[in-house]
């Protein structure tokens, strides 16, 4: 079993707070059993309804006993509230008063046979739950030495005999008992306290780490209730749907129709595949997943969305990777002798005594090995793209930055570039390197394939977002001749090129760059020229 040592730092001080908010309690509570007695003894004492026992014996005294012990509880009221002086002070005295109150009125009621002595044990067992246990076993040691002190009065005024010293031993031991079971079951109180506390820290911990999972999976998630009522649903399913905004406790069937049409067919047939659906943008199709939770009459519905693209892209991507890391290897090995053959072939070019078919030959082995260089230069970079540093980026202005740089380094025109920003400054979260890289492949691409005019925009970035505070996208087009249907799909495979002079790699290289931070690489329709859209993760989103 836990116990108060066992916690840690930050529990330990949710425990102290517990523990002086309980014993406020407990004062405040004893305070009203000292109110309600003395005024009780007073109604007792005043009306007379059982002469010779109360204060009979000294009613002066027992009349003042009863006004400051009355007096005490409602000044009590006033310091308990305000909780000042602090709680030690207000402890001992209030204790304190108790015995010393509680003696006098026994002796003035005759002594140990008046039973006013059994008023100790109430005081004696809340100092146990307050006091540590030391303390309480003071406090039972004076009351009972009082208990005695009270007796050999009352037998020196000849008010008891003296075999009541052997009730007052008695009393005192019982006093003694209660310190110590009360201060016990006390230890006991805490423990729990402090493991319910524990419990409640791990419980709390678990709930706030599955909401972040929850929240940053890309699988969409939505739970709805027995009463069609949305409980919770994640961003990604909220972006798939074109949701905004914190939509819990509506019907389901006003905040995502989509849903609420899964809902009834499973209500209707718990165990037939349900049909895939559109994306709130049109952009992708959604595959739910439909489970049962709670019990058999529960009726919650649990969906989860996944985009089987997505899903395709992945395995795509684990076997380009394990070809990729096998492929790196061979390059590595093939740099060396790719070395020795264009350094040998140099050497055959300066030779005097080649004729002008041999120096065209010599010139074809020199442009094949610089071309085989590239690619095996490309294919090492891709195998160390895994050292990924993300950041926070303003998109705008870091794309003022690229075009200035991009249009010096490949000597163009500023102009020829066209920046659309409609949207504003959007943050993104990915590799500063690795979009400049991207970025400089595609713009590359674009400026190859455009056709030049004196007013016409060779290369066109356009920012946005797919919905109103959801994913930023980037787009990089061209007014070229475009790219047909027909080998759209193979673009993006390595090695696939439509010039003599390209690698094949450089956009694949660019599509695994978006990939490993989260973001997407795709070709769009366009009425004229080439697209590229890369779709940025969002900034808080946990990529899976």
């Amino acid at each position: 079993m836990a116990t108060a040592d066992s916690l840690a730092p930050a529990d330990g001080d949710a425990l102290k707070k517990l523990n002086a908010l309980l014993h406020w309690r407990l004062l405040k509570l004893l305070n009203f059993f000292r109110l309600t007695v003395s005024l009780l003894l007073f109604l007792i004492f005043w009306t007379g309804w059982f002469p010779g026992t109360l204060g009979h014996h000294e009613p002066g005294l027992f009349s003042w006993a009863l006004l400051v012990y009355a007096s005490i509880a409602l000044l009590s009221i006033y310091t308990l509230a305000r909780q000042q002086p602090p709680l030690g002070v207000q402890t001992y005295f209030q204790f304190g008063a108790d015995i010393v109150i509680v003696l006098l009125a026994l002796h003035a009621s005759g002594g140990i046979a008046s039973g006013l002595g059994s008023l100790l044990f109430v005081t004696l067992a809340a100092a146990s739950f307050v006091l540590r246990l030391r303390m309480v076993l003071l406090l039972a040691a004076l009351a009972s030495f009082g208990l005695l002190g009270e007796q050999f009065l009352s037998m020196v005024e000849g008010l008891s005999a003296p075999g009541a010293f052997t009730q007052a031993g008695l009393l005192g031991s019982i006093l003694f008992l209660t310190a110590g079971v009360g201060n016990w079951l006390a230890r006991r109180v805490q423990q729990s306290e402090a493991l319910a506390i524990r419990r409640g820290v791990d419980l709390q911990n678990i709930s706030q780490l599955n909401d972040y999972i929850v929240e940053h999976l890309q699988t969409g998630v939505v739970v709805v209730d027995d009463r069609g009522l949305l409980q919770q649903m994640n961003a990604a399913a909220a972006e798939y749907l074109g949701l905004s905004g914190d939509e819990r406790g509506r019907p389901i069937r006003e905040v995502a129709p989509a849903i609420a049409n899964l809902y009834g067919q499973w209500l209707r047939a718990p165990h037939r595949a349900q049909a895939p659906f559109t994306t709130a943008d049109g952009d992708g199709v959604i595959v739910p997943h439909v489970y049962r939770l709670g019990g058999q009459r529960s009726g919650g519905l649990l969906v989860l969305m996944e985009r089987p693209d997505m899903a395709a892209e992945r395995v795509q991507q684990t076997k380009l990777a394990a070809l990729g890391r096998l492929t790196a290897s061979i390059a590595h090995e093939v740099r060396n002798p790719l070395a020795a053959i264009s350094h040998a072939n140099q050497l055959l070019g300066e030779s005097e005594r080649l004729n002008a078919e041999d120096r065209r030959l010599v010139g074809i082995v020199s442009q094949q090995t610089g071309r085989v260089n590239a690619i095996v230069e490309d294919i090492l970079q891709l195998s160390r793209r895994e050292s990924t540093d993300p950041e926070r980026l303003d998109l705008g202005s870091w794309l003022k930055d690229f075009v200035t740089e991009f249009a010096q380094t490949r000597n163009i025109a500023e102009s020829a570039i066209d920046v659309d920003m409609t949207d504003g400054d959007l943050a993104i979260r990915i590799d500063p390197g690795h979009l400049h890289q991207v970025l400089s492949n595609l713009g590359d691409n674009a400026i190859r394939h455009a056709q030049i005019g004196d007013s016409d925009k060779r290369l066109t970035l356009r920012t946005g977002q797919v919905a109103p505070g959801r994913q930023t996208f980037l787009d990089v087009s061209d007014n070229g001749p475009g790219i047909s249907a027909d080998v759209a799909e193979s673009i993006f495979e390595p090695f696939y090129t439509d010039s003599e002079h390209g690698t094949g790699l450089g956009l694949f290289i660019a599509r695994e760059l978006c990939e490993c931070n989260g973001a997407t690489l795709s070709w769009r329709r366009s009425e004229s020229g080439a697209c590229f859209r890369i779709t940025f993760a969002a900034p808080d989103r946990w990529v899976t």
